[in-house]
């Protein structure tokens, strides 16, 4: 099943005329950022993880710096640092239907393993790239084409249930920062929500505006008198059709 969903960022009808359209980075909002501990139950002390990317919005092929602070203030031993892009791919109509794929991933080691009392700081290069995959991946182009690229995000306007359209599907991306502990301390993960579309330039928006279709005007009310002439020519249609039936063939 193929299906294509370009999306562009639009100056917004409140801009003024002749004023510069705001960009998408400022439409967006902040870039995301989170922050996360964990305490242990036999130990004193917490492992502390921030984690932030440089901006909300991306473009295809575009890379993602994801900026990332580790401080070990416990007496556990952070082992591994793993930083992944995971693509959310949610079919409305199967109740089943939602899927993720890890599209660009980061496994480190340098300045591992991490001891008590040490921090990290560190900015990782992601580039989200269809890979091999065992689910469902929604592409922008046939699967069995060597550079497919990934599909943007389309998401629903309202969490609610009852906006959900049955017949969507809902793609959507983020970047997971994960520490895996060693002694038993577990794992410690984050994540980033993201966007990811076409970036429209200058020459395109100004191509798409004029190419658009003119508004169409919604239909005018029938009048009673246009109303009886319809029915007056339907009555002359069925008296014609009548004669022809009776003329002997």
């Amino acid at each position: 099943m193929g299906i294509r969903v370009v999306q562009r960022c639009l100056p917004s009808a409140s801009v003024t005329p002749g004023s510069p359209a705001p960009s998408i980075e400022q439409l967006a909002g902040p870039p995301p950022h989170a922050a996360v501990e964990k305490p242990f139950l036999l130990s004193d002390g917490r492992v502390e993880l921030e984690a932030s990317l440089d901006k909300a919005v991306y473009s295809h092929g575009e890379p993602i710096l994801v900026n990332t602070a580790v401080h070990n203030n416990s007496g556990k031993t952070v082992r591994r640092i793993k930083v992944f892009v995971v693509q959310h791919v949610d079919v409305c109509m199967f109740s089943n239907g939602k899927f993720k794929n890890v599209v660009a991933l980061v496994t480190s080691r340098e300045e591992c393993p991490l001891g008590p009392g040490s921090s990290l700081s560190r900015t990782y290069t992601l580039y989200p790239a269809k890979g091999a995959t065992k689910n469902w991946i929604a592409l922008e182009d046939s699967f069995s084409r060597a550079g497919a690229t990934l599909a943007s995000t389309v998401t629903c306007a309202s969490n609610s249930p009852e906006d959900r359209n049955v017949f969507a599907i809902y793609v959507s991306y983020y970047v997971k920062v994960k520490l895996l502990v060693g002694a038993m301390g577990g794992e410690l993960a984050l994540k980033l929500p993201f966007t990811l579309m076409h970036s429209t330039s200058t020459a395109e928006l100004t191509e798409s505006l004029s190419l658009s279709p003119p508004p169409t005007h919604p239909l005018k009310e029938a009048s009673p008198l246009t109303e009886r002439k319809k029915k007056t020519n339907t009555r002359q249609d069925e008296d014609v059709i009548l004669k022809c039936d009776e003329e002997p063939t």
